[in-house]
């Protein structure tokens, strides 16, 4: 009869199949079979020439079952049992026996795993583990015991775990119920939970904890490349509903910044879709990678879509963020964050980003409004030591590819309108130039004095790594000062017209036009002699120059409504535009 029934298991599963010691067979409602010395064969290309074996094995078989069809084990124990796992490129797992054909449906009721070890070896996931396991025959929660240690891509790997009955998996109706823990190198992570419906792997309900000195670590385990950010935490509720996965009370830690939320994954079509909504009470770019350079990697696009919410109740950049508020959207590959809105230096920044994932460099598309920001709050980082240097109020429209700002201007174009009010003209110069610049300027401009500063007014347009800056009006107490240039971002070249208008015209001969010119670097200024044949014809110039200026207005209006001189020095413009 032994042999017999070896080989006809042999032949049903393809492989070897052997009782090598005794078969025994007691008789009744439930017979039950004990066999010694089980042995079954590994595939060829098995390293290990065993796929499972068995000191023992006693079985009680419910023969009404059986005769509906249905393999059921009132009890099963397994002495000493042994697996040695297997995969290689190319083939399939070395546990699938019928080359994937679904083995007949299995219920055991009461398990019991004496002293058993178990190896796995995967290159394909370069894993290599071993361990031991034993499970009690009550249906407790942590009737299952395994414990090992191993490496996953060479790095060393532990796991333990206290779980239910494995029978769970193999009786329909019940639950399987678990905690454990997970360490491999520097990440370690904790969860305890409940699977509801075992047999079809559904309905995950888990508590969870994972730290690590870098998420980039991750990568060699997700599959998904992560960039090298500082050590973090994080923590949260994961449930499953359907092709969703929702993680509740969310918080984590990453570097010195902080996050909260709840987020979904679904399993949607035609692309998986991620959405959520996080809260930070603060939050440090640099923590989050930016500032590394923006690389595409993968010529294919994002294969998720994403509708992700955030507030910021403070975010560190040189700057301080305070209430950022912003949404980011991902479809097919383009991504958009909509509006981008937060305090800065006193004032208000409302900002839109684009990005296309289809190619590298990555283009994008920037625009960003910004009222009254205080200059001396924003510069405060430079420690310029310097006072009263205005209000900043703007726009700016920016689109191009690169990894970094400097790449992207030399690249694409755009355009920017800025006005600057209620500073000190000295001041700011000394912050926009050395202080042998300035000072020159100073003095050829301004006779040496130190002069109010009204409104300054230019845009300033980009185009494949020039920016060409007119009009440039400046309004003092004492004078008004146009001007018009070029700054070549490739040859990091600079040259400036400016031409002073004093109000007080019996000083008009006194004031001389200035060429500023040079290396970014190291810019020089000298006097523009000549330059418009008489003093006469700078004040027609004036009135040319001013004219542009009005067309400005709409997008800067908002910022100066509340600064008559600005508003003035815009509308005294030969080409007004009516407020909008």
């Amino acid at each position: 009869m032994r042999p017999l029934i070896t080989q006809v298991i042999s032949l049903i599963i393809r492989r070897e199949f052997l009782i090598r010691e005794s078969l025994e067979l007691t008789l009744g409602w439930q017979p039950q079979v004990r066999v010694r010395g089980v042995y079954l064969a590994n595939t060829l290309w098995g390293q290990n020439g065993t796929l499972a074996e068995a000191e023992e094995v006693i079985a009680r078989i419910d023969l009404l079952a059986l005769l509906q069809g249905r393999f059921v084990f009132p009890e099963l124990i397994l002495q000493r049992p042994v697996l040695h796992l297997e995969r290689i490129p190319g083939n399939l797992p070395n546990w699938i026996l019928l080359d994937e054909q679904p083995l007949p449906p299995l219920e055991v009721e009461r398990l019991t795993i004496r002293a058993g070890r178990i190896t796995l070896n995967d290159s394909i996931s370069a894993i290599k583990f071993a361990g031991q396991f034993h499970e009690t025959p009550d249906l407790s929660a942590r009737a299952l015991s395994l414990q090992g240690q191993g490496t996953i891509r060479n790095y060393p790997t532990t796991l333990e775990l206290r779980a239910g009955s494995f029978s769970a998996f193999l009786v329909p109706g019940r639950v399987f119920n678990w905690e454990g823990c997970f360490n491999w190198g520097a990440t370690h992570a904790r969860s305890a939970g409940i699977l509801r419906t075992p047999r079809s792997l559904q309905d995950w309900d888990l508590e969870f904890e994972m730290s690590g000195e870098n998420p980039a670590d991750l990568t060699l385990i997700t599959g998904i490349k992560l960039l090298d950010l500082p050590a973090y935490q994080v923590r949260g509720h994961l449930s499953q509903q359907g092709k969703k996965w929702i993680t509740r009370n969310l918080y984590g830690v990453l570097g010195g910044s902080d996050f909260i939320g709840e987020i979904t994954w679904e399993d949607a079509t035609p692309r998986p879709l991620l959405t959520g909504q996080l809260h930070s009470n603060q939050l440090a770019l640099i923590d989050l990678g930016i500032g590394q350079p923006i690389t595409n990697t993968s010529p294919e696009p994002w294969e998720i879509d994403i509708d992700l919410a955030f507030q910021g109740r403070r975010v560190l950049t040189p700057v301080v963020l305070e209430e950022l508020t912003t949404r980011m959207r991902a479809r097919a590959g383009r991504i958009r964050f909509e509006p981008i809105d937060f305090a800065l230096a006193g004032g208000r920044v409302r900002a839109s980003l684009e990005l296309n994932t289809h190619f590298n460099p990555m283009p994008m598309v920037s625009e960003a409004h910004f009222q009254r920001l205080d200059l001396n709050q924003l510069l405060l980082p430079l420690n310029l030591n310097q006072k009263n240097l205005g209000n900043l109020t703007g726009r700016l429209i920016l689109s191009g590819a690169g990894g970094s700002l400097p790449e992207v201007l030399t690249t694409g174009e755009g355009e920017a309108v800025l006005a600057v009010t209620r500073g000190q003209m000295n001041s700011l110069l000394l912050t926009l130039a050395r202080l042998d610049i300035a000072n020159t300027i100073v003095s050829l401009l301004f006779l040496g004095e130190s002069v109010d500063l009204r409104c300054a007014v230019t845009q300033i347009r980009a185009a494949q790594g020039t920016l060409t800056i007119a009009p440039l009006v400046v309004d003092t107490t004492s004078t008004k000062v146009t001007g018009s240039g070029t700054i070549d971002l490739v040859r990091q070249h600079l040259e400036l017209n400016l031409e002073p208008h004093p109000k007080d015209l019996s000083l008009f001969s006194a004031y001389t036009p200035l060429l500023v010119s040079g290396k970014l670097h190291d810019p020089q200024v000298r006097p523009k002699v000549g330059a418009l044949g008489g003093r006469m014809a700078a004040a027609a110039a004036l009135a040319a120059i001013m004219g542009p200026l009005g067309a400005v207005l709409p997008f800067i209006e908002p910022g100066i409504r509340e600064d008559s001189d600005c508003q003035d020095l815009v509308r005294s413009s030969t080409l007004i535009l009516e407020d909008r």
